[in-house]
Formats: structure tokens, C-alpha cells, sequence
């Protein structure tokens, strides 16, 4: 059995802590019905926050951004051990953070790669694109917001969105931007990622924006190919004790990393960089 400690322990090693406070005006929450394995009927559900402002948006997983707080409060001055128990409860599936900047047509995406167990890389990469929306004549209301449909071609899918000028902000879920209002539901063709708004509040919030060292900042591609390089080769193992040499076979394998890449065969990006 392999020991899960090394990676967990890398996860909580940092480099330095750089913090900004962020000025935020608005905070929406959104739910997300989606499904990763395209071999697979079951779809699972997760939650976002969404900070914005005149200048620009913060979207993170609810529970990554739980355990951001958690982290550098109650948790500040935890050991690794105390830390490791309360981590795994704030799994998610989408442990990125991403910065629209409308106004610049550029959106910012961070996330962190772990190549275990050497070090935990914070990557960063800047996308600059316009989103070409198609906005229909039908309306609906949603939540008591007056609602209008759109459509758009992002990333090898269709996306249908509805959008209420009752809040006058271009900005969405993941990198969805470019309306002249808030997205409060979008969604792709077949379904198979369904973003919808449960919660929206006109607060002044200030948001402290903690990082755990200098990022590393790379393009997409680049990005692209170190997430592969660790998720779906050996170098994802390297420096791994195990316990059974079974367990070192099997997860060196073609196998097992044919089995890794299926359950993430269904991603929102199917071509990531189809604009």
C-alpha cells in the first residue's frame, strides 16, 4: 500500500506567503451538475463562489476556497499531521482559481501541479480571447432576475447562457465573460456541464487573495503538458515509497494510467484552445 503521507505532506509545503486584498462588490454562488468520464452516466454536483467587482471576477470551488480560509486561520499554526486529516474533507475536483479581466479580454488561471515528492508547483497561465456570443430575442425570468438567452462555441462545445442586465456585470462562471450581464445559467449541449446561480449579494467584501510562493508562469500549452506529464505518466510516482511491490508495478503501468485518463475523458475543454 503506498504511503499517501508524502503526497499530502508536499501539498502543505510552501514556498513563502504572498497576499493581496482584493475589493470586491458582489459575491454569486453557483452549482455545477457535471460529468467527468464520458463512459460513465453518473454525474456528480459541486459548488463555485464568485467574487466581482466594475474591474474584475474571482471564481473558485467552494471547497478549495473553504480550505483557504481554514488553512490561514484556525488552522494556521496546525502541524502537517493536524493539517493532513482536515485537507482531504475540502477535496475538489476543480482546485483552480481563475481571474477574469474583461476589460483586457484576458482571463488568468491558476492552479497547482504536484510532481511528488520533490515539490508542489503553483503554475500560472493568461488566456487573451473574445467570446463570440450570439444573444437570442427570448427572455425568462430566473429567480425573479429578467433573463436573456445566448450562445456561443467555447472550447469544442456549445454553450446556451442566460444573462440578467438587472446586474450589469460581464462575468460567469469558469472563463465564461463578454455579456452584457451577469451569466446566471449556462450550459453545453448534452448536458454535461450544467452551471446554474443559487445565490447572489450586493457586499462590500474585501478578499484576501493568498498565494503559496512566486507562480511559475507558463503558457496553456505548457501547462497543458505538465499536467499530463504528471497525471498520466510515471513521473507522477517518482520518489514514491510503496509498500507492496505490487502496488509500484501497478501504478507504473499502462494500465493504470489508462485508467486515470478515463475518469477526466469528459473535461469542459475538449479543445482547449478552440476560441
Amino acid at each position: 500500500m503506498r504511503f499517501v503521507y508524502i503526497t499530502i505532506l508536499i501539498l502543505l509545503t510552501n514556498y513563502g506567503i504572498f497576499a493581496q486584498k482584493i475589493q470586491f462588490n458582489y459575491r454569486a454562488k453557483y452549482n455545477l451538475k457535471y460529468r467527468l468520464d464520458s463512459t460513465n452516466h453518473h454525474f456528480s454536483e459541486t459548488q463555485f463562489i464568485l467574487f466581482f467587482n466594475n474591474e474584475q471576477s474571482y471564481f473558485r470551488s467552494f471547497q478549495r476556497y473553504a480550505w483557504d480560509s481554514v488553512e490561514n486561520t484556525t488552522m494556521k499554526n496546525a502541524t502537517i499531521q493536524e493539517k493532513m486529516g482536515v485537507m482531504m474533507k475540502y477535496y475538489s475536483d476543480f482546485p483552480y482559481k481563475i481571474i477574469e479581466t474583461p476589460y483586457k479580454n484576458e482571463v488568468t488561471y491558476k492552479e497547482n501541479i504536484l510532481y511528488a515528492p520533490t515539490r508542489d508547483i503553483h503554475t500560472e497561465y493568461k488566456e487573451n480571447f473574445k467570446i463570440h456570443w450570439k444573444i437570442g430575442k427570448e427572455n425568462k425570468k430566473i429567480k425573479n432576475f429578467n433573463c436573456t438567452i445566448a450562445e456561443c462555441n467555447l472550447f469544442g462545445r456549445h454553450w446556451t447562457a442566460w444573462f440578467s442586465t438587472d446586474y450589469p456585470y460581464p462575468y460567469g462562471p469558469y472563463k465564461f465573460y463578454g455579456l452584457p450581464g451577469l451569466i446566471l445559467s449556462i450550459e453545453d449541449d448534452v448536458k454535461d456541464y450544467v452551471f446554474e446561480l443559487y445565490y447572489i449579494s450586493p457586499e462590500n467584501y474585501t478578499f484576501k487573495n493568498i498565494e503559496d510562493g512566486k507562480p511559475l508562469l507558463v503558457s496553456k500549452k505548457e501547462f497543458l503538458n505538465m499536467y499530463e506529464e504528471y497525471n498520466y505518466t510515471s513521473k507522477k510516482n517518482d520518489g514514491i515509497q510503496f509498500g507492496d511491490p505490487k502496488d509500484s508495478i501497478y501504478e507504473n503501468s499502462p494500465a493504470y494510467f489508462e485508467k486515470r485518463r478515463k475518469r477526466r475523458s469528459n473535461a469542459l475543454e475538449l479543445k482547449p484552445f478552440s476560441y
